[in-house]
């Protein structure tokens, strides 16, 4: 009984922490994919940036580019995070380290001739981040018990084909293949975990709630494949317009691992309960359990499968607005897909533990970003650029956690560009991000019945800084 409740209380913690993650948070989408289209606010889709990062942001514009291109880069993404509990009104601030997201695009445009008529074709591919989470909190941080360390990475492998149509509209799109690894760890509560006797808990005992007794690290991966297309067309002269489609990437994770650590508390049962006489050692009457055949014995696995969701962007550039050009995008993503997700567990046999079964509540709904970029060009081919944007929540009012402390957002953004040579230019941004704060909770929601005002207990409010460098070379 002990073996049973135990691995239920943890395992089930763990995957209600870790599975939103895997599913991208907030949108935890990571739109910082080219120096150009973060600078410019990710106002990038109806043309803004003719670079090779076109072969993610509108697959159909690698066909305008001339010639070879090649871009390479990468941003560094400093997200601060920070918690005030509501009795208290103690602050608990993260400390996620830096996240390097990095990218790669090359594209090669030629002619051909179709019916008749010399169009523009192009073949090229890219390596990018769409997905990722970043999320760290410190030792004493109430939450620990939900989510200590989380790290997710989904790289995109991305081959591309792109031609004209005809004079004015170009179409593109590829297959894609989907890698994602995830690390969690989360520390184990001692309050909630059974006795040896029947029917007792360690509150029982006299243990308040947040005492930790170990802690668990939890590693896994998996790949799936899906596309994207798009398509750009030239009104005239000024206008350009474009739109494109990435789809879900429905990923299944299997043989997660899991490893628990068991950490020294000094404690003693303060009374005599049942079979436990008083001053037992709390630390070795729980030490069996992380031992073979224990609660938290090692080699436990966990199974679900997670959607990461589509995105649909539109975009108008216009040219030659007192010397600059600007454009508007609106993109929309499919986090109202992300519902509910069944769990399954496997004990280190093989053998299903199907007590631990759950299906876990979420409730994401759909969101939008609006997107304004512009940029002027300066006689020696440099360029200074701008950005303002703007994100829905995805989460609801009940689904707010430390693992991702979901709200709406605001970017601010600057960069330019310089050209080093006639054919290499190298690009740079810094983006600003501000949240309005939001409340959320520090423990799991067991049940829809349970509202966002019984269980949500403080208000974490999120800041990130992003600077981003890349490389753009043609040849």
């Amino acid at each position: 009984m002990l073996l049973r409740r135990a691995t239920r209380s943890l395992l089930w913690s763990t995957a209600a922490v870790l599975l939103p993650a895997l599913a991208g948070g907030q949108g935890f989408a990571l739109n910082e994919i080219g120096s150009c289209a973060i600078s410019r606010g990710f106002a990038a889709t109806g043309g803004g940036c003719m670079d090779a990062s076109l072969i993610f942001w509108n697959p159909a514009g690698a066909a305008r580019l001339s010639g070879g291109s090649l871009l390479v880069g990468a941003s560094a993404i400093q997200l601060n995070g920070k918690f005030v509990r509501d009795t208290t009104q103690k602050e608990f601030e993260s400390n996620a380290p830096t996240a390097i997201v990095p990218n790669l695009f090359v594209n090669k445009a030629m002619k051909m001739s179709m019916m008749g008529k010399e169009r523009s074709f192009a073949l090229g591919g890219g390596v990018y981040v769409p997905y990722g989470l970043t999320s760290q909190w410190g030792d004493d941080f109430i939450g620990r018990f939900a989510s200590k360390k989380a790290s997710l990475q989904s790289i995109y492998v991305q081959p591309n084909i792109a031609f004209d149509i005809n004079d004015k509209w170009s179409v593109g799109g590829g297959p894609i293949y989907v890698k994602t690894d995830i690390e969690l760890t989360q520390a184990i509560d001692l309050a909630a975990l059974p006795t040896t006797t029947p029917g007792v808990t360690f509150a029982n005992l006299g243990f308040a709630k947040g005492t930790e007794i170990g802690q668990v690290n939890l590693q896994t991966g998996g790949h799936t494949f899906t596309g994207t297309v798009g398509i750009m067309g030239k009104i005239n002269d000024r206008w350009t317009v474009g739109a494109r489609y990435l789809g879900k990437a429905r990923v299944k994770y299997r043989g997660s691992v899991a490893t628990f650590t068991q950490t020294t508390t000094g404690l003693i049962v303060p009374s005599t309960v049942g079979t436990i006489p008083a001053g037992t050692s709390v630390d070795a009457l729980i030490a069996p359990q992380f031992a073979a055949n224990g609660a938290f014995e090692p080699g436990q696995q966990g199974w679900t499968e997670i959607t990461q969701p589509d995105q649909a962007q539109i975009g108008a550039n216009y040219k030659d607005f007192h010397d600059w050009d600007v454009e508007f995008d609106y993109q929309w993503t499919g986090w109202k897909k992300f519902k509910e997700l069944p769990v399954s567990f496997f004990r280190p046999t093989g053998a299903p533990n199907t007590s631990l079964t759950r299906v876990l509540i979420e409730d994401y709904n759909n969101t939008s970003s609006f997107r304004l970029g512009a940029q002027h060009l300066f006689p020696s081919k440099a360029t200074i650029r701008l950005g303002l944007a703007g994100a829905t929540q995805a989460a609801p009012e009940a689904t707010v956690t430390p693992l991702l402390p979901e709200q709406g957002r605001s970017y601010f953004s600057v960069g330019g560009s310089y050209p080093l040579t006639s054919m290499v230019t190298v690009e740079g941004a810094y983006m600003n991000i501000q949240t309005p704060g939001r409340r959320g909770r520090t423990d799991e929601r067991a049940s829809r019945t349970i509202t966002a005002s019984q269980i949500n207990n403080g208000v974490y409010s999120l800041t990130a800084h992003i600077l981003s460098l890349s490389l753009k070379a043609s040849f």
